[in-house]
């Protein structure tokens, strides 16, 4: 199960913020978008973070851990900033000079 949600988390890294609010609110978070762009994801009674589009994905990756597994997320999905940093590089690496 911990495979399946971090493939899903680093495809959602490399999504636009309104994507991801939507996905978050299917799943229960509380989701606040903001006029600046800026959405804010809650779990309640465990987290609380905030996303937008100019966030680096390994950042983007710890606030989108964070919300669904709160403070725990680092044991709970320990392989995700590894399969954020891979995807990243491969990204970079198909991009044109």
């Amino acid at each position: 199960m911990e495979a399946i949600v971090t493939a899903r988390l680093v495809e959602l890294v490399f999504s636009p913020a309104a994507q991801v609010a939507d996905w978050a609110k299917r799943i229960g978070l509380k989701v606040e978008r903001q006029a600046d762009g800026v959405v804010i994801l809650e779990n309640p009674g465990l987290s609380r973070t905030a996303i937008y589009d100019g966030l680096d994905p390994v950042t983007r990756a710890v606030c989108l851990g964070f919300a669904v597994a709160g403070p725990f997320w680092p044991q709970v999905l320990p392989d995700l900033l590894e399969a954020v940093n891979k995807e990243w590089r491969r990204r970079r690496a198909a991009q044109p000079f």
